[in-house]
């Protein structure tokens, strides 16, 4: 959990300041900016749990093609995040 929220809280302070002036500039894509904005959010998660599902090693092609599909299409993180975070946490079963 602390990674999650340092990587979040991280993420926010660089990404916060180019939205809000873009909110500024461009008031009418307000409802883009947040649909980024829930993007990003969910998308440093799931980075996050697909290290932990390939542990020891690195990430494969298998985690990576999901974290590029995920990258492409935000509404596929919602389905594949909770499949990735079982594993993760049996992986770090079989590790601890």
């Amino acid at each position: 959990m602390r990674k999650f929220k340092r990587g979040i809280l991280q993420c926010l302070l660089l990404v916060l300041p180019l939205l809000f002036l873009y909110v500024i500039i461009f008031p009418s894509d307000l409802f883009n900016v947040c649909i980024v904005l829930g993007g990003i959010l969910l998308l440093l998660p799931f980075a996050i749990i697909l290290k932990y599902v390939a542990y020891p090693r690195e990430i494969n092609f298998p985690e990576g093609f999901a974290l590029a599909l995920c990258f492409s299409f935000y509404p596929l993180i919602l389905a594949l995040l909770p499949f990735y975070y079982i594993k993760a946490i049996n992986n770090l079963k079989n590790h601890l």
